[in-house]
């Protein structure tokens, strides 16, 4: 996830993915101060993508969804 601004504390990011609808397993620091790696739950694929673009709407938040295997 990229954010517009500066990236709230952990525990924000996971409280705002939250409220999007995903299960959040961990925030993990990326190399940029506007950027974070999210490790959801177990969701479908319409589910994760309804809560990128909810982010995206409210939030102007920009996320990348990679299915782990």
């Amino acid at each position: 996830m990229t954010f517009p601004g500066v990236v709230p504390a952990d525990e924000a990011v996971g409280r705002l993915v939250a409220s999007a609808g995903l299960h959040v397993e961990r925030v993990i620091p990326h190399g940029t101060d506007r950027a974070r790696w999210l490790l959801v739950g177990h969701h479908s694929r319409a589910e994760v993508d309804a809560a990128v673009q909810r982010l995206a709407a409210t939030h102007r938040v920009e996320a990348l969804a990679i299915r782990r295997i």
